[in-house]
């Protein structure tokens, strides 16, 4: 019975992230690759670059991220994504997507390296300051490991602060954590990435 429960709550989630994603899609023009980030990229540097090269992005109420000819030569096969990429991305989609801001945050690239490495909330406890992330349906949280990137997606956070007995009526908004690894590789995260989120997310 508890299988069954579960099995329809992870297909209600995926139903309604495939239809953020569509919009993701519909905003990029393609599914998302290292081409169709070069594409966002080259059209931001047209209308603002200075002489070294370099360019910023700065959506409306956030703060402005610069990129270098050094993090768009990460684009090319073979090369390691980093930081500031991810960031820019996110940023990106935040701005586009007509969801963005509304239900969905993206935390910063440093958001969880930084929860890792002190495992204390108070030291990322404003990182969100002005948000209140239970009111968003998604939280988006970049991760990485070993040069690796890979995204937890905490569906429903708002949930966690109503009884946890909740009707059959609101089973379709049962929070939990979805983990997307290109190299399918859950060990970390499942033994200690989502017991720090669910910490973070109790305090």
């Amino acid at each position: 019975e508890r299988y069954k429960r579960y099995e329809k709550v992870e297909k209600l989630i995926k139903n309604r992230m495939e239809l953020y994603l569509v919009e993701v899609q519909t905003a990029e023009g393609s599914n998302f690759s290292r081409f169709s980030l070069n594409q966002r990229l080259g059209d931001i540097k047209s209308k603002n670059h200075a002489e070294d090269g370099a360019f910023s992005y700065a959506p409306k109420g956030s703060s402005a991220i610069t990129i270098t000819p050094g993090d768009v030569a990460r684009l090319d096969p073979e090369e390691f994504l980093n930081d500031t990429l991810i960031d820019f991305y996110m940023k990106y989609l935040s701005d586009t997507t007509k969801r963005g801001k509304k239900t969905i945050h993206f935390f910063s690239s440093f958001f969880f390296t930084k929860l890792q490495d002190t495992r204390t909330y108070s030291d990322v406890e404003t990182w969100t300051k002005g948000v209140d992330i239970f009111e968003k349906e998604y939280l988006m949280i970049p991760i990485n490991s070993s040069l690796h990137w890979s995204l937890a997606i905490v569906c429903f956070p708002g949930k966690l602060l109503r009884n946890s007995r909740s009707s059959k009526k609101e089973l379709k908004y049962q929070p939990c954590i979805l983990y997307l690894d290109s190299l399918n590789y859950r060990g970390n995260f499942s033994t200690g990435g989502a017991k720090l989120l669910r910490y973070y997310l109790t305090e």
